[in-house]
């Protein structure tokens, strides 16, 4: 009787935006739970945070779900790919982080053209996944055209691993800066953490 009065209490929440900018502006959004079922599913705080600004046109469609067990950016269905669009001159961001502040995040900021899809992500207790997790297959790619240069960085205390090539079973971090002029795309930058 407890748990069901808990799992009452901490209701869950979804949120979901289809959002444009037309002739300059931005788009900013975070997404930070407050509530958990700390002795199943640890401590609260995890943050999911959006920010696109464009001079020209920007797109942002995505989802956030938390829970009394996690926050979730489940896309599959909704918006599989290109969740993040802007041309112009534009600055693009995606982050997710657990409840210790470790995680990861996605920049891509330039001159012409640029997509970042990060499909799935998912952060409870001191556990994240970025581009992966949600039941569903690994999608975490950028492309652009144009000039500029695209930031990916994961952090995490105990556990760490890349889809870039590596596994760090102690914790640490990793950061991969790209500065291009023309055509760029990266496959898959999927991560996960502990």
């Amino acid at each position: 009787m407890w748990s069901s009065r808990l799992e009452m209490m901490l209701k869950p929440f979804e949120t979901w935006a289809t959002a444009q900018i037309k002739d300059g502006g931005v788009i900013d959004w975070l997404t930070n739970r407050t509530d958990s079922w700390v002795s199943m599913y640890g401590e609260a705080g995890q943050v999911s945070y959006v920010h696109v600004e464009a001079s020209d046109y920007g797109f942002v469609k995505f989802k956030i779900n938390t829970n009394y067990a996690r926050l979730r950016d489940c896309e599959y269905n909704f918006q599989n790919d290109n969740q993040f669009v802007a041309n112009g001159s534009y600055f693009m961001i995606h982050r997710l982080t657990d409840s210790d502040d470790d995680g990861m995040y996605v920049l891509l900021t330039g001159d012409g053209e640029g997509k970042i899809t990060v499909m799935n992500g998912e952060s409870w207790g001191s556990s994240w996944k970025f581009g992966k997790g949600c039941g569903c297959y690994t999608n975490a790619e950028a492309s652009a055209s144009g000039s500029g240069h695209f930031e990916v960085s994961g952090w995490a205390d105990n556990y760490l691993e890349s889809d870039l090539g590596f596994v760090l079973p102690n914790g640490g971090s990793f950061y991969l800066g790209i500065d291009f002029n023309g055509d760029f795309s990266i496959d898959n930058f999927a991560s996960e953490g502990e």
